[in-house]
């Protein structure tokens, strides 16, 4: 009976598929070479990963920042328009990440099954890439309602005041007896 153990050559963090060797300890040699066309695939996917990575975390830390930085926006539109850039970008940056991902984990899964003398089979993770796509749609989201802070809506205070035309109808929502602002009252509560 054979054993097998996959050992990575180099004990850094990250890992390279093609720097892992497989060492049987009675009858086969102790590396086993992978075909040149695998190798160049593996070769450049490593770099497009790094980048991949690189993508998530610039997304990732600009989202958790503009967490914080959201309500900013309702005070002015020209918080509102930088906080809008920021958030554009985190969603480009989870976005792009996204597409990344999947174009490159499709690529290992049919490169690897494509080796039959390997024996390699590969899968994707479905949860993965459901919560990969899950959190682009969101960042995209959260995009499209900031852009609308932005530009789109105009507020009470900017109709009354002219800056900004809107319905004044739309405002017009007064009932009998019902005013905006409530009736001045006097000492313990009671109306003047």
């Amino acid at each position: 009976m054979s054993s097998f153990q996959a050992q990575p050559v180099s004990p850094a963090l990250r890992t390279n598929p093609s720097e892992y060797r497989a060492t049987n300890t009675d009858t086969l040699p102790p590396t086993v070479s992978l075909p040149t066309d695998l190798t160049d695939v593996l070769g450049l996917l490593e770099t497009v990963s790094h980048i991949e990575f690189a993508l998530f975390l610039t997304g990732v830390c600009l989202s958790f920042v503009m967490l914080f930085l959201q309500p900013v926006s309702v005070f002015s539109r020209w918080w509102a328009f930088v906080i809008m850039i920021f958030t554009f970008i985190a969603a480009l940056c989870v976005t792009v990440a996204t597409v990344i991902a999947t174009v490159v984990w499709i690529i290992v899964q049919n490169a690897a099954t494509s080796v039959e003398q390997l024996n390699i089979g590969a899968t994707l993770g479905v949860r993965m890439f459901a919560f990969m796509w899950i959190a682009a749609a969101g960042s995209i989201l959260a995009f499209l309602v900031q852009l609308c802070l932005c530009c789109c809506c105009a507020s009470r205070r900017d109709v009354k005041t002219g800056r900004k035309t809107g319905s004044k109808k739309a405002w017009n929502t007064e009932t009998v007896g019902v005013s905006e602002k409530p009736a001045k009252k006097g000492f313990f509560g009671r109306k003047k």
